[in-house]
């Protein structure tokens, strides 16, 4: 059944097969991070987080109760696009079309995890 992008089920979907995903898990092991996203256009909600726990993970609609490590804007399209997998969030960065701010270190060092999420939410039924 589909799931609507920035949704709850879509947080919900989204964190239960990253969770389930074992080169995932073993990527995100041992990372603890809380990376805030603000999504201009959306026709959802306008912020969602991410938060690496050590030894789990959940991705939830909404603002994040604690800071930020990392914050990222970016445009709904290119939101779709990352997870349609067509882009991934460090060339959206480096071309412009997100913009990050925070511990950009804690963020290098989640790269194959957040890479691997791209992979993981593409091959979800999501509905744009």
């Amino acid at each position: 059944m589909p799931v609507q992008f920035l949704s709850d089920d879509w947080a919900k979907t989204l964190t239960a097969a990253a969770n389930e995903h074992a080169a995932f898990t073993a990527a995100a092991a041992g990372q603890r991070a809380i990376f805030e996203l603000s999504v201009a256009d959306s026709p959802a909600v306008d912020v969602y987080h991410m938060e690496f726990s050590g030894d789990s993970f959940a991705v939830r609609t909404g603002a994040p109760t604690g800071d930020a490590d990392i914050k990222a804007k970016l445009d709904y399209a290119t939101n779709v696009t990352i997870s349609r997998g067509q882009l991934t969030g460090q060339a959206a960065a480096m071309t412009g079309r997100m913009q990050v701010t925070g511990n950009i270190e804690k963020m290098m060092s989640l790269g194959k995890a957040l890479d691997l999420l791209a992979r993981i939410e593409e091959n979800l039924d999501i509905t744009y």
